[in-house]
């Protein structure tokens, strides 16, 4: 993640992550670090512990960024997560400052997330610097991230809350925890990868599928963002 950024095609869904899904990511990660994990273990005992494999993601690389067609409700997922302990040890006053690398970076002078989807800026500003985010007008996904944040602050492990095992944690997760990236060759796959490597996480909907094969077909990048704005703009309506 560090000094990398990502973005999304418009065909892709929303970020649809449920409560479950964050739940099972925090308990899937807590355990396999809680397997190793001794009270007595200083930081370095951590290059020993056994790492944790998050899966794949797919990009296709364009203008200096990386367009997830496969893994962005992870990634999305990982950088709250990244948040939230960065808080934590921030309140605790231990070390935190290797986090923000993953999280931002600096593009000359100005903080850009490295999650690079204008739509959920300003979420991510507002969690980041723990201000109050009104999501009345917000996109479904700004809804949803904000949602699933509150859950992962009410859903963290006990047993990693303590500051000294939360430091723990976060040596484990920067170092020994990985993705893969697979980068896709050329744009005109991007589509069918899309749709063929959603069987991991929350599965497509019908209304996720129908967005992407319309949108998918539109080659013009500027029509392609004003279908992605009036389809958002209907979403938005039958939800309100």
């Amino acid at each position: 993640l560090k000094g990398e950024k990502f973005a999304i095609d418009e065909y892709q869904r929303e970020y649809k992550w449920s409560k479950e899904n964050i739940v099972q990511l925090l308990d899937d990660l807590s355990n396999k670090f809680l397997t190793a994990y001794r009270p007595d273990h200083d930081t370095q005992a951590v290059s020993s512990y056994d790492g944790y494999f998050l899966g794949s993601i797919i990009t296709t690389k364009r203008g200096g960024r990386n367009y997830l067609i496969d893994g962005q409700q992870r990634l999305t997922s990982i950088t709250l997560l990244l948040i939230f302990i960065r808080h934590q040890l921030q309140e605790a006053r231990l070390a935190y400052s290797d986090l923000e690398d993953l999280i931002y970076s600096d593009d000359y002078g100005k903080q850009s997330y490295n999650l690079d989807i204008p739509e959920r800026r300003a979420v991510l500003e507002a969690l980041f610097q723990r201000r109050d985010f009104s999501d009345k007008d917000a996109d479904e996904s700004s809804r949803t991230m904000l949602q699933r944040y509150e859950d992962m602050a009410s859903e963290f492990p006990d047993e990693l809350r303590e500051p000294n095992v939360l430091l723990m944690f976060k040596y484990w997760l920067t170092r020994r925890v990985g993705l893969i990236d697979i980068q896709s060759g050329s744009d005109d796959y991007a589509y069918a990868i899309f749709e063929t490597m959603n069987d991991r996480g929350k599965p497509l909907s019908p209304t996720d599928m129908l967005k992407a094969y319309l949108l998918a077909k539109v080659d013009d990048p500027t029509l392609r963002q004003r279908a992605n704005l009036a389809w958002r703009q209907q979403v938005q309506h039958l939800y309100s």
